[in-house]
């Protein structure tokens, strides 16, 4: 029998989500195809995505135009949100 690990917050004892669903990035890694063809597109090996908690500075650029999803979505401590125009009378 293999070794356990404690569940916390949706990660075993290692850090590592059980179900890739739970990762707080999962709807980017669904936008950009799956962690390896995210990980292929950015040019770094196919886990690094895994231990993302934020998706890193060098890599938001790409990842918002491989995605579609804005800048300040994907970093919104980086980039603020478009301000609204409004309408002239």
């Amino acid at each position: 029998m293999g070794p356990t690990h404690k569940i916390v917050d949706g990660r075993d004892g290692r850090g590592d989500y059980r179900d890739m669903s739970e990762h707080p990035l999962a709807h980017i890694f669904v936008a950009a195809g799956g962690t390896s063809k995210l990980a292929a597109d950015l040019g770094i090996h196919h886990s690094s995505p895994y231990s993302w908690r934020a998706v890193p500075t060098q890599h938001v650029r790409k990842v918002a135009k491989l995605t579609g999803i804005p800048l300040h979505q994907l970093r919104p401590d980086l980039y603020d949100a478009p301000r609204s125009r409004k309408a002239k009378a």
